[in-house]
């Protein structure tokens, strides 16, 4: 089974202004809608697209709860068990067509809170897949640290696309993946060349170290080091999460490494957050360029 793990999820409210964001200015807008956001949930989302069920952990409390499990109910494949909590789940604003966005800091979670959270973990089991992904506030990261060892000791397939600082304090426990941007790099290495880094991050303890930025995607692993471009996309929101959607598809299918990587970078180019036919994954892998350096 595969389960993803949203620590700090939001309700996105997207908004479409009539005219560009001007400070100091009355805005108006012409759409609005809400979204349930979080990275952890939206590799859910993705997983569900590619018709994979997984289960979608994490905290949510407030107004803001069944409104956002109002949304996931639209996602057959998506089985949410989030821990209750007193505290607002946070609520994020985002202007579509611009890369103006605010994010809240997010709700306070208690000890009893998070010890319930913890019984959840307890139902993984050995070769089940945990996908940690997003944003872990300051206050559960050491937490969260912890409960990342226990689940690798107990033979849990880890996945990590969180806070620098986790993914680094995890790599002597053995991930199974972390997933990195040019942001997350100088906090898991010192390697100037990106070959390198990524190498020393695999021989640091992950099995699967996935980089990528705005037009190129790499996987060091077991087999090596592949490598290829993917297009800027208009839409990048999901892009991340569909990576690691696409590279769970397949290993879920016994796939190398190399045939994961192509998966994955083929999802993100057809970004599952959105529906699209299960079956083009297939055509679009196939026409991918991947190379082994």
């Amino acid at each position: 089974m595969i389960y993803t793990c949203t620590t700090n999820p939001s309700l996105d409210y997207y908004l479409e202004l009539s005219e560009p964001l001007t400070e100091g200015q009355v805005n108006r807008t012409t759409v609005e809608h809400y979204e349930a956001g979080g990275k952890g949930v939206n590799v859910s989302i993705a997983l569900s697209h590619m018709s994979i069920p997984s289960v979608a952990l994490g905290f949510l409390g407030g107004f803001p709860r069944e409104y956002y499990l109002s949304f996931l109910s639209g996602h057959r494949s998506v089985q949410p068990i989030f821990t209750r909590i007193k505290d607002n789940t946070r609520i994020n604003i985002k202007v579509t067509k611009t890369k103006t966005a605010v994010n809240a800091r997010g709700p306070q979670v208690t000890n009893e809170e998070y010890e319930r959270f913890m019984k959840y973990l307890e139902r993984i089991y050995a070769n089940d897949y945990f996908v940690l992904s997003g944003n872990v506030q300051d206050d559960l990261q050491e937490r969260m640290l912890d409960a990342v060892e226990t689940l690798i000791y107990d033979r849990v397939k880890v996945l990590l696309d969180t806070n620098p600082c986790i993914m680094k304090g995890a790599l002597g426990f053995h991930p199974y993946l972390v997933r990195l941007n040019e942001f997350d790099l100088p906090f898991l290495t010192d390697k100037k060349d990106l070959k390198e880094a990524l190498k020393d991050i695999y021989h640091q303890g992950a099995s699967h170290v996935l980089y990528n930025n705005e037009d190129e995607v790499y996987l060091c692993c077991e087999e090596g080091i592949y490598h290829t471009r993917a297009d800027e996309t208009e839409d990048a929101i999901g892009r991340d999460d569909s990576l690691i959607a696409g590279f769970l598809l397949a290993k879920q299918r016994g796939a190398t490494g190399k045939e994961a990587f192509t998966y994955a970078v083929a999802a993100s180019q057809i970004n599952y957050l959105e529906e699209h036919n299960p079956d083009d994954l297939e055509g679009f892998a196939s026409q991918l360029d991947v190379k082994k350096l």
